[in-house]
């Protein structure tokens, strides 16, 4: 959709033992009324299990994705990139896995160990 869209500040309270920021997110609402959070998940030795929520200033209480989530990874398992000699290969080289999920205040979603995943869909009122 040819239409801007609108970038908002996102945070997490994802923190190892040192209180390093483990999981980084970015919130994007799109023209299309859905909205698309990026969740990178810089641990490299665990998987994290984060609840996404939207502090909504103009309504005055907390959001969640509500119906249909589509949640698309790419990580370890999609993509893994094999050092050599002459340069080296990826094995597996993709596609990203996408499946749907339900959303609401209780959803859990799990990000694998060394991932980027988008979580898309439209908010609760």
């Amino acid at each position: 959709m040819d239409a801007p869209h609108k970038l908002y500040k996102a945070t997490s309270d994802m923190l190892d033992d040192s209180g390093n920021v483990l999981v980084t997110a970015y919130a994007v609402e799109r023209p299309d009324g859905q909205w698309s959070v990026m969740l990178v998940n810089k641990d490299r030795e665990k998987d994290q299990e984060v609840n996404v929520v939207f502090a909504d200033d103009t309504l005055k209480h907390a959001r969640h994705f509500d119906g249909p989530v589509e949640h698309i990874t790419f990580g370890p398992t999609e993509y893994q990139w094999h050092q050599s000699e002459t340069g080296g290969h990826a094995d597996p080289d993709g596609p990203a896995t996408k499946t749907t999920m339900n959303g609401g205040p209780a959803a859990k979603y799990i990000l694998p160990k060394g991932s980027i995943t988008v979580l898309r869909g439209k908010l609760s009122q």
